[in-house]
């Protein structure tokens, strides 16, 4: 039996390990299909991925499926969509993937956001990727990924904040760390790109010195740039700088490399960056019809923008009006609740009180039948006390009798401790009882006070009462300790 169940178990592990290789298979492929352009088939893998992780339960392989479809639908404009697959990948068990991958998702979240212009939003995405940056293990990586952040904070800061100071302060926090450190390619073009915001800002701000220094501090750019969306945006910035340095014919090289990008990738993105050069290229060698196609195509994808922007805030109007009617009908049931259990309490209150009454008004009479029965008890108690008191003092036959009746605990408890005691000590025990002092002892049973007094040290032998202890209060405490 233990067999059978080990082979089963193993076959299992087997087939879900099969099963995960295939998802990290397909997620490779939806990447390259991304890389190549060919969105349309990288989504239908990628919704296929994703239905295939959740049927497995392959947290790590839909949250990667997630970050996909997310950045497929950013460069297609769907911001709110895109925002939407990133926070659904946030919302699953991101101990399941690495680091570097989640400030990834906070970034793609950040780019939507300031493409919206709602700049709050996007300043604490960013935020929340610096912090994701720092715990990454790969240090050049962590570097990278925490001086995007810090950059798009100053773009932000600069574009839809217009805090210039702000956006200076990040730049030159970024450029103080890269200026320090062994940089790889991407770091490489960083810097460049970091150089370029910082001299546009001393420039706006009426340093020129200060702007020319960034310009002319250049920054040695890779010759081997992949060809990835990414890259273009650096390239975008690249070709930029060497505009701006008089390097016509480099930033037109460049500009070819980007074409040769957009034409594989098809990203809006970078054919509105290719436009933008073009432009300006242009413009620079004074060939001003080539400059008015790279305006219009501008313009074009700019309209295109602008109506994608709009539909995905009418979707954000939606959904908070969604938010406010549910927010609304709940504050409706909430209040509904909440007047019920006013209306309970008060109710119950009321019945409470009404009990309450009725209980104290039993209690009352109940109280005074038993005070009632104490007075007439103490009334019968202090006239049997009198009348065995009495009884003692004309030592009659019949005071032990009485008194075992009046007193039946104190005497069954000292036959308890004596079972074979006298009679006589048993009145003697009353006697003391009663209170009774030496000298009344001597004068009711007519026997000297030397006789009383041996009888007390033998009944303190008996019951090993110590010498220090009152013999009276021993005797009063007797029936008590029963």
């Amino acid at each position: 039996m233990k067999t059978i169940f080990s082979i089963l178990f193993f076959s299992a592990s087997l087939l879900y390990s099969q099963n995960i290789r295939e998802i990290d298979s397909r997620n490779k492929m939806s990447d390259q299909l991304i890389l190549a352009g060919k969105r349309d088939e990288a989504k239908k893998k990628i919704d296929s991925t994703i239905q295939y992780s959740k049927e497995i339960q392959y947290t790590k392989g839909l949250i990667y499926a997630y970050r996909q479809k997310s950045y497929i639908l950013y460069i297609e404009r769907d911001y709110y969509n895109s925002i939407k697959y990133a926070e659904t990948a946030l919302q699953e068990n991101l101990s399941k993937i690495t680091y570097s991958q989640q400030a990834d998702l906070y970034h793609i979240l950040g780019q939507n956001f300031f493409m919206l212009k709602m700049d709050d939003h996007a300043i604490r995405q960013y935020k929340k990727m610096i912090l994701a940056a720092q715990l990454i293990s790969d240090k050049k990586n962590a570097l990278y990924h925490e001086s995007v952040a810090y950059h798009d904070l100053a773009t932000i800061s600069w574009n839809l904040k217009k805090d210039e100071d702000s956006a200076y302060y990040y730049c030159s926090k970024v450029y103080k760390t890269l200026q320090n450190s062994s940089l790889d390619d991407k770091l490489t073009i960083l810097l460049a790109k970091v150089k370029f915001t910082m001299a546009l800002l001393q420039s706006k701000r009426g340093r020129k010195d200060s702007a020319e220094y960034y310009m002319k501090n250049k920054v040695q750019i890779p010759e081997k740039i992949n060809n990835s969306s990414e890259s273009s945006m650096l390239l975008t910035h690249l070709a930029a700088i060497k505009l701006a340095q008089g390097e016509t014919e480099k930033a037109e090289q460049i500009k070819n490399k980007l074409n040769i990008i957009s034409l594989k990738t098809k990203d809006p993105n970078d054919l509105k960056k290719l436009s933008e050069i073009e432009q300006i290229i242009s413009l620079e060698k004074r060939d001003t019809l080539k400059a008015y196609e790279s305006l219009l195509r501008y313009d074009s994808l700019d309209t295109v923008d602008e109506i994608k922007i709009a539909r995905s805030y009418n979707h954000f109007v939606q959904d908070k009006d969604e938010n406010i009617y549910k927010q609304s009908k709940k504050s409706k049931y909430l209040l509904g609740s909440i007047i019920c259990i006013i209306l309970l309490f008060m109710y119950s209150t009321y019945r409470f009180c009404l009990y309450s009454r009725k209980k104290n008004k039993e209690k009352k009479e109940l109280l005074s039948e038993k005070e009632d029965i104490i007075l007439q008890l103490e009334n019968k108690a202090n006239l049997s006390f009198d009348e065995i008191v009495e009884l003692a003092k004309n030592n009659s036959p019949n005071f032990i009798t009485r008194f075992q009746e009046v007193y039946p605990d104190f005497c069954k408890q000292v036959r308890k401790l004596d079972p074979d005691i006298q009679a006589s000590e048993l009145t003697f025990c009353a006697f003391l009882k009663l209170n009774f002092s030496t000298k009344d002892i001597s004068n009711y049973t007519f026997v000297a006070q030397r006789t009383v007094q041996v009888r007390k040290s033998r009944l303190r032998k008996k019951f090993n009462i110590s010498s220090d202890t009152d013999i009276y209060l021993w005797i009063q405490n007797l029936d008590k300790t029963a």
